[in-house]
């Protein structure tokens, strides 16, 4: 028994020595120091640890030891059990890394693997003679369906119907908006050389996030830009650091899959994942508090219209002017961007229902002016923009309206009782009107 333990032990210590290594690697490859790492030196300490152990300790606290690892490995097996059969509950994990798991558990309920560049999306086909880019934030990462269910899916499928030559990529990630969807253009043309992009605009989120004084994030962990005093765009001081983030965030999947397999095991393991969420929920939760606090108006609301409803209002303040200002300078930068690369550029507004939508609207003759809040006035804001420089624009409630939406219906589109994240109904749809309006209609 003490040999076979020894040799248990050694093992244990070899292979934390080895996921050390790669996990210095890993933080070397993206940029960061390695020295002040603490989850290398924990780990470098627990194959001392068990290097030391397989000598010095007594034949009974080996096999305690054994025994607590026993334990950890029963509650992971169990754990990974109720994981795959979706019955793991409150527990979501979101990793930018090759073959990183997938589940989401907070609207809908994704349960399945990342592709081998990190993205939620199916393996992407480069070497498709048409390549269509589709960016955008969680509305495009679509955690809360499969990954074969969102709009870029769904939009590949409908191309493919009419010619095989046609792929679409998604690059969707959470808690961005149209400053980090340059970054993401820059790392399209970098690496998948798309003919046309498709960029989502969230009209609940995505105007409060170009502005630090509507958004919860402070300029050092967000990218905000500015306009100067000639009414040009230019980068926020403080956001420098925090675009750089981003930068090592999208290129690392695209290193070898060993340099990233510290993260995609911890997405694996269901153990340190349930104790994340926990952390992160209650993180939330707190966060949530302080937004309340700061902002009546959303009291228990907050996540409904992106923290501030500030942007809808019908007489808007500076502040809500100022940051419609910015994202219409960042919509025109992409422009710019995309025709250096010969990329033809494509706009999607996705419009946010409140609740109080539901209650005083009915069949099929809606509106979105309620009250002092109009939800539709910077949609057509955006709509304007693009025809003045001359971009194909899908405004999504349009089409809705157009096709004589019910009230009951546009509920079933969207999480969260009509206020959340697109269903897969909500993905469908939204597929279809791209389709129509980019590749049905005649281009000119």
């Amino acid at each position: 028994m003490n040999r076979w333990l020894r040799i248990f032990f050694l093992c244990l210590a070899a292979v934390l020595a080895v996921y050390a290594v790669l996990l210095a690697c890993d933080l070397s490859a993206a940029g960061y120091a390695v020295l002040p790492a603490k989850r290398v030196w924990v780990t470098v300490a627990g194959a001392v640890f068990f290097g030391v152990g397989a000598w010095r300790f007594s034949l009974q606290v080996k096999f305690r030891i054994f025994l607590v690892i026993l334990g950890l490995a029963l509650a992971e097996g169990i754990l990974q059990g109720l994981g795959w059969l979706g019955l793991l509950p409150g527990v979501n994990i979101r990793f930018n890394a090759p073959y990183a798991r997938a589940y989401w558990t907070s609207e809908g309920h994704d349960n399945g693997i990342r592709n081998r560049f990190g993205w939620h999306y199916p393996e992407f086909d480069s070497q498709a003679p048409r390549r269509v880019v589709v960016v955008g934030d969680s509305f495009v990462e679509a955690c809360e369906v499969g990954r074969c269910q969102n709009e870029a899916a769904v939009l590949q499928r409908l191309l493919r119907a009419k010619s095989p030559e046609w792929a679409v990529f998604a690059l969707g990630m959470r808690g961005t908006c149209p400053a980090q969807y340059l970054e993401m253009l820059d790392y399209a043309a970098r690496h998948l050389a798309p003919q046309e992009a498709i960029v989502l605009i969230c009209l609940g989120n995505d105007i409060t996030e170009s502005s630090p004084s509507l958004n919860y994030a402070p300029p050092s962990s967000f990218i905000y830009y500015d306009l100067d005093s000639g009414h040009h765009l230019v980068l926020n001081p403080a956001s420098v650091g925090a675009r750089d983030v981003l930068w090592r965030l999208l290129e690392m999947p695209r290193r070898s899959v060993l340099v990233n397999l510290p993260m995609t095991i911890n997405s694996h393991c269901m153990i340190l994942q349930s104790l994340f969420s926990i952390r992160d929920g209650l993180g939330l939760a707190s966060l949530k508090r302080k937004l309340i606090a700061r902002d009546p108006e959303v009291a228990g609301r907050w996540g409904e219209v992106g923290l501030s409803r500030k942007p809808f209002a019908t007489a808007p303040d500076p502040e809500a002017r100022q940051a419609l200002e910015v994202m219409l300078a960042e919509l025109a930068l992409m422009q710019q961007r995309c025709e250096t690369n010969h990329i033809r550029l494509h706009l999607v507004t996705i419009p946010f229902f409140p609740p109080e939508f539901y209650t005083t609207q009915h069949g099929v003759n809606w509106t979105l002016q309620l009250g002092a809040y109009d939800f539709l006035r910077p949609d057509h804001e955006i709509a304007a923009f693009a025809r003045d420089h001359h971009i194909p624009f899908l405004s999504f409630a349009d089409w809705l309206a157009a096709r004589k939406t019910d009230v009951n219906d546009i509920s079933s589109l969207y999480f969260c009782n009509g206020s959340g994240h697109f269903t897969e109904r909500g993905h469908r749809l939204c597929a279809e009107a791209m389709n129509g309006a980019f590749y049905t209609k005649p281009q000119p």
